[in-house]
């Protein structure tokens, strides 16, 4: 959205998201009938009309709709935390245009509709950033690790803060409740799956160019950021520890892709239908 291919790394190797993709999230479930309940009362309209099968579609995948509008709030927020870390301006109108032409996501709203609420998140970022007057290092960094857990991620932002180095993440949320869209757990293996690969990636558009030893950083925090002007700055754990935990999780997601492969191949997978004794 910027000019930089966004994650050039892609389908080339597992990503850390992808990784921490593993994990159950039990509120996931509740949040999507949530969704699909909150829509079926309020925009009876927009489906009572249509036959049975095209009314089940339409609420079935209302949910996605949602989510995805959520992900590319998410993108054009950090494209905007991008160009501000580059010392450029970002054209917001721009942005939410090339999102609508892209595809379905938000071609129920105007693009006046969106850039309001995108605003309530970027005046959050704008406020840290006032607060905190991070010193850039690096922005959209490219990670990698290798060996028999290889994986590749992406850091939003390497500075300074108060001297002091950090690797930060940002977060996007629509709830404004403090405490609310808190998820430690993979904040901590996400940031620590960063923190501990081996080297840092160059490109030239989607073609590696060059890496470097990755730099080690004193902190680790995460900005999330909460959709009414406001942002939480917390500083997360993300040690040896989480590290290995993350290795651990790179095992499981590897395992579960081989047994996707096997599925179907009943002679390649140890598994026996067994029947009590005539």
């Amino acid at each position: 959205m910027n000019g930089r291919v966004h994650r050039p790394y892609r389908d080339k190797i597992k990503s850390i998201t992808t990784v921490i993709g593993v994990l159950d999230k039990p509120g996931l479930p509740w949040g999507a009938a949530n969704e699909t309940a909150a829509f079926a009362v309020h925009h009876q309209a927009e489906w009572d009309h249509l036959s049975y099968a095209d009314a089940y579609d339409r609420l079935r995948k209302h949910h996605k709709g949602i989510w995805d509008g959520r992900a590319a709030m998410g993108t054009l927020v950090h494209a905007v935390a991008e160009a501000w870390a580059d010392q450029g301006e970002a054209d917001v109108e721009a942005l939410v245009a090339e999102v609508q032409a892209a595809g379905r996501i938000w071609q129920h709203l105007t693009p006046e509709q969106v850039i309001v609420e995108a605003n309530g998140f970027i005046d959050g970022l704008e406020l840290w950033w006032i607060d905190w007057e991070p010193e850039v290092l690096a922005v959209e960094e490219v990670v990698r690790h290798n060996g028999q857990n290889a994986y590749i991620g992406t850091c939003d932002l390497r500075c300074l803060i108060n001297g002091e180095t950090w690797r930060i993440d940002y977060k996007t949320t629509g709830k404004t409740e403090d405490g609310k869209g808190v998820y430690p757990d993979s904040w901590r293996l996400q940031l620590a799956a960063l923190t501990y690969a081996d080297e840092i990636v160059h490109y030239d558009g989607a073609e590696e160019t060059d890496t470097e030893k990755n730099f080690p950083v004193s902190h680790c925090g995460i900005v999330l950021l909460r959709g009414d002007g406001r942002y939480s700055f917390y500083e997360v754990t993300a040690g040896g520890t989480e590290h290995n935990r993350f290795l651990q999780l790179c095992g499981i997601y590897d395992w579960l892709q081989s047994v996707k492969k096997d599925q179907g191949l009943v002679e390649q997978v140890p598994l026996r239908l067994l029947e009590p004794a005539q």
